[in-house]
């Protein structure tokens, strides 16, 4: 992928980010409080009132974003390496997550009502030091799910160009003008004559 992507691509990308963006999220959550009701009550403390349905939307976009690479692969088959795919992936999905995490939870902490105190004390969180390392990880292990699913495409596509299709006709030229008689089972007379009409 050169420095200008294509529409397509950024919308695939986009999908994956905001599917890495939840999952980080979530794992972050896990790690900084393990116990369930520390956690759903850090949870209430930091705005994730609208938490379900931000994950809802993400794996939707993440699901989306997964289809819609596969079938653009599979129209488009591009020569480009595992290295230069993977590398140009890895960094865009880095960018876009970390920046997505922080602007969530900026989001979030004036959902509270703390406004800018809130966010003065979001850099100070460990929650946050967690969650961008969270991110990174992440996206590292989407470039490298989108790498794979990259590699099972490609094979997908070589598979099917080298698997010998059937003709378009089963019978051979020339042999089409053999007429194959049909064999008649009669019950009855043989003739075509209908029974005589009574008067």
């Amino acid at each position: 992928m050169g420095p200008r992507i294509r529409l397509r691509t950024r919308l695939w990308l986009g999908g994956l980010a905001a599917g890495g963006v939840a999952v980080a999220h979530i794992l972050a959550f896990l790690l900084a409080a393990p116990d369930p009701f520390r956690r759903e009550e850090l949870l209430k403390t930091t705005g994730h009132g609208g938490w379900p349905l931000l994950v809802t939307v993400a794996m939707g976009a993440l699901v989306v974003a997964l289809a819609g690479f596969a079938v653009g692969r599979l129209r488009d088959p591009r020569q480009v390496g595992p290295a230069p795919f993977y590398l140009g992936t890895a960094r865009r999905l880095v960018i876009m997550q970390v920046v997505g995490f922080l602007l969530l939870e900026a989001g979030e902490r004036l959902a509270t009502g703390k406004g800018l105190a809130g966010l003065s004390a979001l850099p100070l969180e460990s929650l946050i030091a967690i969650g961008l390392v969270a991110q990174v990880l992440v996206a590292l292990a989407g470039a490298m799910l989108l790498a794979l699913l990259d590699r099972v495409v490609d094979g997908l596509v070589r598979l099917f160009r080298q698997t010998a299709r059937a003709p378009r006709s089963l019978v051979p030229r020339g042999v089409s003008d053999i007429q194959v008689p049909l064999v008649r089972i009669a019950s009855g007379p043989a003739n075509l004559r209908g029974p005589p009409r009574r008067t």
